[in-house]
């Protein structure tokens, strides 16, 4: 199965639908999402346009789309807009192969993640309402020992959470921009309308790692949606102001020169990153705006199941996907959690819209999105004294 699979990921899209054609288990294997993903992905970065219609719900119209649209346009003929694919059910057919991937696409999120009023067990992120979240505490007891922290509500005041940032106003202020998109099993990056990457979301049968929007230039200072969110954040969180005393020692090297820091987040439900520390020693927060998110931590110098990095930490090999991580090493996860001393234990908590989370350097994460449609974050890293 697995050579059939690589074999088929060098097809094109003509040779696909053929060998579908073929029997009742390449009907299956070659209407695996994957395969038509890829050749999108791959077609869209060849032609440098972007996706701005993804209504069809699956990535097979998709490329049937963009194939119809190629067409239309060499041979100067009126444009024929291809009907959806309607699926057959096929019965008979064994694989564990595809079994792996149809189980990392729909793993089941469980019940514990969903509920705001977790136990609060060793292995629970401290939770700490925002009203009660002052200077010293947050300094003091989670930055300068470099403590995950999750303050409930920090950002329930914001603009950006006040149910402005509705599907319209997004559109409407994200008229003409792209985003990018991608996911570490993705062979390229594809640039998105807003429109389309939300209709995307919708979808009912998504890759086993969805695309995730994760964009550098929609947050720009002093652009409408940096203004729904920026402001309040002085105010409700005042240990990440910009009048902070070096809070955000980037800041001093000006806006050209300093890394990239602050990022527009969505994605799907079972969508997210994969384990990693956030890169130049950096400190972040991350705001809820829609959508819950689960976090899961593991300490400084101690990588989590199936997380191999090498002496230096430049290179890090690990699952390429939250499902496959899930579906492979999530046993030897509760063992850790139940067993391991408290320097390393991992800790977990759930973000709700309004929450922020502070995620210290050097922490291992890893993030899942919960809920159905388009959920979004806004995150930012910083490097301060500590």
């Amino acid at each position: 199965d697995e050579m059939c699979h690589l074999i088929m990921s060098f097809c094109s899209g003509t040779d696909l639908a053929r060998l579908a054609q073929v029997n009742r288990f390449l009907y299956a294997a070659c209407h695996q999402p994957e395969y038509w993903r890829d050749l999108v992905l791959r077609r869209v970065e060849q032609e440098q346009v972007v996706l701005e219609d993804m209504s069809l719900n699956s990535w097979k119209d998709t490329y049937m789309q963009l194939q119809t649209r190629s067409s239309t346009q060499k041979s100067g003929n009126q444009r024929v807009h291809p009907k959806p694919h309607q699926p057959m059910a096929v019965s008979g057919v064994y694989s564990d192969y595809f079994y792996r991937l149809h189980s990392c696409r729909t793993f089941d999120i469980p019940q514990q993640w969903l509920d705001k009023d977790e136990s609060d067990t060793k292995s629970s992120v401290k939770c700490i309402p925002a009203s009660k979240m002052t200077l010293d505490t947050f300094y003091h007891e989670f930055e300068d020992t470099n403590t995950p922290v999750l303050i409930r509500q920090g950002a329930a005041t914001w603009q950006a959470n006040n149910d402005r940032w509705n599907l319209p106003y997004l559109l409407d202020q994200t008229r003409g921009q792209d985003f990018r998109a991608t996911s570490g099993a993705a062979p390229l990056p594809a640039q998105f309308s807003l429109k389309a990457y939300h209709q995307y979301c919708q979808w009912q049968l998504l890759e086993e790692a969805p695309l995730y929007l994760f964009d550098r230039t929609a947050l720009a200072p002093n652009c409408p949606l940096w203004k729904d969110f920026h402001p309040d954040l002085n105010k409700t969180c005042p240990y990440w102001s910009e009048t902070a005393p070096q809070h955000d020692l980037f800041a001093l090297l000006g806006e050209g020169r300093r890394p990239d820091h602050t990022w527009l987040i969505t994605g799907p439900k079972r969508s997210g990153s994969v384990f990693h520390m956030d890169p130049n020693a950096t400190h972040a927060w991350n705001a809820a705006v829609k959508g819950r998110k689960r976090w899961i931590f593991y300490p400084p110098g101690v990588p989590p199941p199936g997380v191999h990095p090498s002496a230096d930490a430049d290179q890090v090999a690990l699952p390429l996907t939250v499902g496959e991580w899930i579906f492979q090493f999530w046993d030897q996860h509760v063992d850790r959690l139940l067993n391991s001393p408290p320097s390393e234990q991992p800790l977990e908590v759930t973000a709700f819209p309004g929450d922020v989370i502070f995620v210290p350097h050097g922490w291992w994460h890893m993030v899942i999105n919960l809920d159905e449609g388009m959920n979004i974050a806004i995150t930012h890293n910083y490097a301060s004294k500590s």
